[in-house]
């Protein structure tokens, strides 16, 4: 009041970039929290176990009335089923400690009024206020895992279905099998007039019609059988070195006068054919069908070859081509799945079960080869099967 004027000393500081920071933090986590409110995903925040934050969306697939109601829990753990929390509790100790764990995991949930469901979680370890917490976001999925047990539960009773069948199959088989081998071996010995018995020429008929159709009857079981034991998984191979020229010679033999009465000419086997290691009997089995399939669908003039080529990758493809009805791209998948019957009208004046081309591809396939068809509808096929370079012994 004297006039005496009083100074003041200080020292004066820019805070203006700690206040744009502060700013810059505040608006972030306003951001944060309105990415957070609004997301269809349930979010919330634990530190050992213990909520203290959740959105809208957390607390509503939980059935909790309010965010109070849900953050008054004693632990997340009550979320979950006793399995899945025992799991869970497992996970957020190993994350608290550093140490790894799944990020992204699937459990079922509880909700408050008991209602159990399916979700997915995904985990992160984050820091709030300054200290480690884990946020976990979550996704009901219950309609998604009822569809995946649906088909899961459909696939396991198709499996059982189909087990069932080879099953019956192969039982069926062999109780056949055994009344069959006295048919054709009582009417073999008729046929040929042994111990005495002889027949007159229509009796004599009947016993061969007889021994006929016993014998084809004995092959379309004894593919059931193969087809039966691949199926399960016990089909039996006695591998050693086959001569591979003479297996496919004997083969020719056997069908060659078929393919006279048909009138249908087969060109002379390649002069050197590789050895490989096989299953002779096997084999017979598949070079048998596939040249049976071309003299059956090659008319009248046709032709039928068989070539052996080496691979580039040291194995053989060995090919059987005919210039028969030939095949459409949907005639080859059916012709390939068992008991498929491709439709034609020259299919249907013989007889045969579909097991033929299937049954060859997995005796093949059993033998470490590959089987490929390639046809077309009125020219022809070729059926193509090779073996790898590890199958090969010697050239004859």
């Amino acid at each position: 009041g004297d006039g005496t004027f009083l100074g003041y000393r200080g020292t004066g500081m820019d805070v203006t970039a700690e206040i744009e920071a502060r700013n810059a933090l505040a608006e972030n986590e306003k951001r944060f929290r309105n990415l957070v409110e609004s997301s269809l995903q349930g979010i919330y925040i634990h530190r050992n176990l213990k909520p203290f934050f959740a959105n809208p969306a957390m607390v509503e697939m939980f059935g909790y009335d309010n965010l109070d109601a849900f953050l008054e829990i004693g632990s997340i753990l009550e979320l979950f089923d006793e399995e899945d929390a025992l799991r869970l509790e497992g996970f957020a100790k190993a994350r608290a400690a550093g140490k790894a764990a799944p990020q992204v995991y699937e459990a079922g949930a509880v909700k408050k009024d008991g209602t159990p469901f399916r979700v997915q979680i995904l985990a992160t370890v984050i820091e709030w206020d300054g200290k480690p917490a884990i946020q976990a976001a979550i996704i009901d999925i219950t309609e998604r895992y009822r569809a995946e047990q649906k088909m899961r539960t459909a696939l396991e009773n198709a499996e059982l279905a189909n087990r069932t069948k080879t099953e019956f199959l192969a039982n069926m088989s062999h109780e056949l099998r055994t009344p069959l081998n006295a048919v054709i071996g009582f009417s073999d010995m008729l046929r040929q007039g042994f111990l005495g018995l002889k027949c007159h020429d229509t009796c004599g008929g009947y016993v061969t019609d007889i021994y006929n159709s016993g014998s084809h009857l004995l092959e379309v079981i004894n593919d059931i059988l193969d087809v039966a034991a691949i199926e399960t998984g016990n089909l039996s191979l006695s591998e050693a070195e086959v001569d591979t020229a003479a297996t496919i010679g004997a083969c020719l033999r056997i069908v060659s006068a078929k393919a006279t009465s048909g009138g249908v000419r087969i060109a002379p086997l390649p002069e050197s054919i590789p050895n490989i290691l096989g299953d002779e009997r096997r084999l017979k089995q598949i070079f048998i069908n596939l040249l049976s399939n071309a003299v059956k669908f090659t008319p009248e003039g046709g032709n039928i070859t068989i070539t052996a080529d080496a691979e580039r990758n040291g194995g053989l493809c060995i090919t059987v081509c005919d210039t028969g009805i030939g095949m459409d791209e949907d005639g080859m998948k059916v012709a390939l799945r068992p008991f498929g019957m491709v439709d034609s009208s020259l299919s249907r004046h013989y007889e045969g079960t579909g097991l033929g081309l299937p049954l060859c591809k997995s005796l093949v396939e059993a033998q470490g080869g590959t089987l490929k068809i390639e046809s077309e509808l009125g020219k022809g096929t070729a059926v193509s099967v090779t073996f790898p370079a590890e199958r090969m012994i010697s050239a004859n």
